[in-house]
């Protein structure tokens, strides 16, 4: 979890219990039926599925454990100990047949053709897409057939080098 996404979910449990008159409590009486109340205001006012929820509960889950493991007088257990998990469900992606795949790529290569190499970029050389959003004129080497990451748009912050495969290379080329 990032600190944002940890922020964002304790941000919304620190709402709930000022909307619910709660916020005024020493941290100490917060037990667990008000916890099972927030995550069952998620679920029904929030519209969340099982997986937000649980990483609600995990994150909420987390405050408390940090709070006993510095020592906090107040808090002598974990409020959340016991509250289970839901079940997630898992939606299988299923995968394209070739002849469906070929389709697709046909017509989106006539409608949008920045589109059709936008997703040859992801296919091709394994680009987030937000790496794509990222490239600049400069990432481009047409000489050597590459393309440069530099560290900075990097997810792991190191630089990659890619080449650019021939399938790809007429779109490239085109866009000179």
């Amino acid at each position: 979890t990032s600190f944002s996404a940890f922020s964002s979910r304790v941000n919304s449990f620190m709402y709930w219990l000022r909307i619910n008159q709660f916020s005024l409590w020493p941290i100490a009486q917060i037990e667990r039926k008000h916890i099972t109340e927030y995550l069952n205001w998620l679920l029904v006012e929030r519209n969340i599925q099982s997986r937000t929820r649980n990483n609600h509960l995990a994150d909420i889950k987390e405050c408390f454990e940090l709070l006993i493991e510095n020592n906090n007088d107040e808090v002598k257990a974990n409020p959340t100990k016991g509250i289970r998990k839901l079940p997630e469900r898992s939606t299988r992606h299923e995968a394209y047949t070739m002849h469906e795949f070929t389709r697709i790529s046909s017509l989106v290569k006539v409608i949008n053709p920045y589109l059709h190499t936008y997703c040859k970029l992801i296919v091709y050389c394994g680009l987030r897409p937000v790496e794509i959003c990222r490239l600049r004129v400069k990432d481009f080497d047409l000489f050597n057939r590459t393309i440069t990451l530099p560290a900075k748009s990097e997810k792991n912050a190191e630089r990659r080098i890619l080449r650019i495969f021939d399938v790809l290379w007429p779109e490239i080329e085109a866009m000179r």
